[in-house]
């Protein structure tokens, strides 16, 4: 069964990853009672020409890049801390249901830290924006429908 994430961490990972979202699959017990074990799966990392790709959509001004520039480095930031606690807790890597907790609240824990670093440096990025990017930037950031 696939479950999705919470959704201030499938936001924080949409802002991270510029369009995407992650989700966690939770899969159906193994026969012979196994618990079930939520893998932690990673959105695709943003390539440099989904940055260019929004920083066009934007229409980023010269004025504007270095707000949009720090934005772009907090995402690579918080990129590269999840895929540090992805190949330190590998999802097919066997766990009993409290360590698999564990792993989940440590997950949690760093979409959050990583969510509340993203913040302010789209704060300052928005409030550069005229209306017209503020419209596009609502339209590209809108949290996916459940």
């Amino acid at each position: 069964m696939a479950r999705r994430i919470d959704r201030a961490t499938r936001v924080a990972l949409a802002l991270a990853t510029g369009l995407a979202a992650a989700s966690a699959a939770v899969p159906a017990s193994a026969a012979g009672g196994a618990s079930p074990r939520v893998q932690l799966v990673q959105a695709a990392p943003p390539a440099g020409d989904q940055f260019a790709a929004l920083r066009q959509q934007l229409a980023i001004t010269p004025a504007q890049e270095p707000k949009f520039d720090a934005f772009v480095q907090v995402m690579r930031d918080n990129d590269a801390a999840r895929a540090a606690f992805l190949r330190g807790n590998p999802p097919d890597r066997r766990r009993n249901a409290l360590a698999e907790l564990r792993v989940q609240s440590e997950a949690a824990d760093l979409d959050a830290r990583g969510l509340r670093r993203l913040v302010p440096a789209f704060e300052a990025l928005y409030a550069s924006l005229s209306s017209q990017q503020k419209q596009t930037a609502d339209r590209v950031f809108a949290a996916p429908a459940r």
